[in-house]
């Protein structure tokens, strides 16, 4: 899959990578990390905890796709 430029641009995405999703670590010390709230936008978005879910969760609804955007 390959993403239009100008698509991405006019939503505000200037720089990005594709990466299968069976690279990334899923991992608990990341986890700890948002939970001390260290950017301060824990709990303030749908894309972080605790709004993803436990790892499995998160883990589980990313291994439905064979890419991912980053």
């Amino acid at each position: 899959m390959i993403f239009h430029d100008t698509l991405l641009n006019d939503i505000g995405i200037y720089q990005y990578g594709l990466i299968e999703t069976k690279q990334i670590i899923f991992s608990e010390e990341v986890r700890k990390i948002c939970e001390g709230n260290v950017c301060r936008n824990y709990g303030a978005t749908w894309a972080c905890p605790p709004a993803v879910g436990t790892i499995d969760e998160c883990k589980s609804k990313s291994m439905e796709y064979e890419m991912a955007l980053v």
